[in-house]
């Protein structure tokens, strides 16, 4: 009994150490999905209303939506310039 005891305890402290440790990978992955979610949104709202009148688009991609998803608008900035000068 004792035994079955000590058993779940440790168990239960390795499932602990598991978790505490994967945990702050899995947080930082999901921010960063959101992030380029929100990336994607603000780009294609771009395309959708500006740069029809401005003939301008930008391209919806992974490296532009991540840009613009972790800087927020000074990287919606960084995506403008980039596409003007170097043509993304």
């Amino acid at each position: 009994m004792i035994e079955t005891i000590i058993m779940a305890v440790i168990v239960i402290t390795i499932l602990y150490i598991i978790i505490k440790i994967l945990a702050k990978p899995i947080k930082l992955f999901f921010k960063l999905a959101l992030n380029s979610l929100v990336g994607i949104i603000v780009l294609n709202l771009y395309n959708h209303f500006l740069a029809t009148t401005f003939n301008f688009p930008i391209p919806v991609n992974t490296v532009t939506a991540l840009i613009v998803g972790f800087l927020g608008i000074p990287g919606f900035i960084l995506v403008v310039f980039l596409q003007f000068f170097v043509g993304l």
